[in-house]
């Protein structure tokens, strides 16, 4: 069966059909922490430089689960990941996983992709922010919180309008319309913070660079020219109006209380990245000490920034969503540097003790959900010694030397299916990945791992984040908010397997609706055309059961094959497969 996946369109989410007392409530305050490109070697790698292992890992009070990250690929991604010709989503297979060295090396997704799945719950093809395979803007989870009257905000260390930041709030098919993004964000949304990168007057190395005007490349980060002028005089955003923030002390000023603001873009003085990208950048796989090369003085940490974001955002009693990245961690991975990810992941982590000490000072475990994961694993880092032909050496762990040192390890990946290319970057993998979550939604976000690693345990799918997420916001939204509904909840959204399962030539399809609302109903082939649509419109709230009788919209018979049918609400999208045989 598992086999069967690679050939799906869309991957089979269960979804768990009881709450807790606390996750019926919801929580009204949700932060997601994104480490782009960590994985269960990279936190190895951490703990044994610093001796120790994060509060996140070690504490009873945090959830430890896995979590997959696949994409939808379209075919025409370069080889192994789809230029082979395959369309669909190929899925995890965890015995596959750990019997063949190259399976986790192969199909693996990108940060928009992975990221558009974990903010608006529905699989995506490379490169998009947000836009479906069937070429529409995809609902993300801090659209849906805006319109219920909650504060949003997104943070990285890399530029503002990279990947990961952008899919979670902007909508674009390509990830690399860097100015589109950046103006959708500063011009299109409301958010309250967005803090990043990517500052058009100043080089890697914090140093002053100023951007041509007639040139868009150097504005692109910020959304061009005449928006950077817009940004500088404080008259981008309209109505609402944006406060430019660039200077360190001012960041750490939002992070100490001390300067209020209630709409900050923030855009640290330095090119690419905060610190990863500075000068002293070690070759391929070499074991260099970290904090050797000077840190850049002008640059805020990612720490500062996420205190001064949770500072903005924690003025609205009503709630907020704030996402946080660490976006360098994969730029580490990328260039085989060990010593840039042991301090990009430490910044990292300290962000992440912000944020725990900011939710116990200022707000309470029980109205905040803190989710700490990434999009994907970088590299395939395992120890030295691993030889392809030898399934003995396979995924040999990294070599603890001890606290200060770098531990013994070895970047596997490479672009293309060179997987042992010296001088080529490593690439992402098809790997599990760490999660934890704490906090008022954390039983509602665990009832979705259903499924198990051999080596790693329990895992969910990055899509159903988004869908818990969506959840945790509804249940919590005050009876008066707009969007909430007059019925008491009763069930959580739900889709049913069909019965009966290979059918012929009729089954019934089953879902329960926790509100009423839009809702559609479509069956789909295996390369993504629409057979039939059997609900268009409005329903109450409880169960509902439809009827397919294998026909297609145009009253043809379908013909025998694997199917999906895809539920769509306001909120989400489920999906789930079925085999009509004859």
């Amino acid at each position: 069966m598992r086999n069967l996946l690679r050939t799906f369109i869309f991957v089979t989410l269960v979804v768990a059909m009881a709450f807790s007392a606390q996750a019926t409530e919801g929580t009204k305050n949700i932060i997601v922490f994104i480490s782009d490109g960590w994985g269960y070697s990279q936190l190895d790698a951490v703990a044994y430089y610093n001796g120790e292992r994060n509060e996140y890992e070690t504490s009873a009070e945090w959830t430890a689960l896995g979590m997959t990250n696949f994409m939808y690929h379209l075919g025409t991604e370069y080889p192994p990941y789809g230029g082979d010709g395959f369309v669909g989503i190929y899925g995890y297979d965890p015995d596959q996983a750990w019997s063949d060295w190259y399976y986790q090396q192969n199909y693996a997704t990108d940060s928009a992709a992975a990221a558009s799945a974990m903010s608006t719950g529905e699989k995506t093809y490379k490169g998009s922010i947000c836009w479906s395979v069937d070429g529409e803007p995809m609902q993300n989870i801090m659209e849906y919180a805006e319109s219920l009257g909650l504060s949003t905000g997104i943070v990285s260390s890399v530029m503002l309008s990279h990947a990961t930041p952008a899919a979670y709030r902007a909508h674009n098919e390509a990830r690399g319309n860097y100015a589109e993004i950046a103006q959708e964000l500063a011009q299109n949304t409301d958010l309250s913070v967005v803090m990043g990168a990517g500052h058009p007057n100043y080089d890697s190395n914090g140093e002053w660079d100023p951007g041509i005007p007639g040139d868009p490349g150097d504005w692109k980060y910020v959304g061009g020219y005449e928006q950077w002028q817009e940004l500088e005089a404080g008259t981008a955003g309209g109505d609402w109006p944006w406060t430019l923030v660039e200077e360190k002390a001012d960041f750490e000023a939002l992070a100490d209380g001390t300067l209020e603001l209630d709409r900050v873009f923030g855009v640290a003085k330095v090119g690419y990245t905060l610190q990863h990208d500075r000068t002293g950048y070690p070759d391929y796989n070499e074991p260099q000490a970290p904090y050797e090369d000077p840190f850049i003085a002008t640059v805020p940490s990612l720490e500062t920034m996420t205190a001064g974001a949770l500072n903005v955002l924690g003025g609205n009693e009503d709630g907020f969503v704030l996402m946080v990245e660490g976006g360098a961690i994969d730029w580490a991975g990328h260039g085989r540097a060990m010593e840039r990810h042991i301090e990009e992941q430490n910044d990292f982590d300290a962000a992440v003790e912000a944020a725990v000490a900011w939710v116990e000072a200022n707000s309470s475990w029980d109205e905040t959900t803190v989710v700490v994961t990434g999009d994907h694993e970088t590299g395939f880092l395992w120890g030295e010694g691993v030889d392809p032909e030898n399934p003995d050496t396979w995924f040999t762990p990294l070599q603890d030397n001890g606290p200060g040192n770098v531990p013994g390890f070895y970047y596997y990946s490479a672009p293309g299916d060179d997987w042992q290319n010296p001088s080529g970057s490593a690439g992402h993998t098809n790997m599990v990945i760490p999660f934890f979550v704490r906090g008022g939604g954390a039983d509602l976000i665990a009832s979705y791992a259903d499924e198990s690693d051999p080596l790693y345990g329990e895992y969910l799918d990055n899509t159903e984040l988004g869908m818990a997420c969506f959840d945790l916001l509804y249940y919590a939204v005050p009876v008066e908010n707009p969007g909430q509904p007059s019925e008491t909840p009763v069930a959580q959204l739900a889709l049913e397997q069909n019965h009966p399962n290979p059918f012929n030539p009729a089954t019934d399809i089953s879902f329960s609706l926790p509100r009423t609302g839009n809702v559609r109903l479509e069956i789909f082939d295996v390369q993504g055309r629409l057979v039939r649509t059997l609900v268009d419109g409005t329903m109450g709230q409880g169960t509902h059961s439809v009827t397919w009788t294998g026909e297609t919209n145009n009253g043809a018979r379908a013909a025998s094959g694997t199917y999906v049918y895809r539920l769509t609400t306001d909120s989400r999208v489920l999906s789930k497969t079925m085999a009509l045989v004859k």
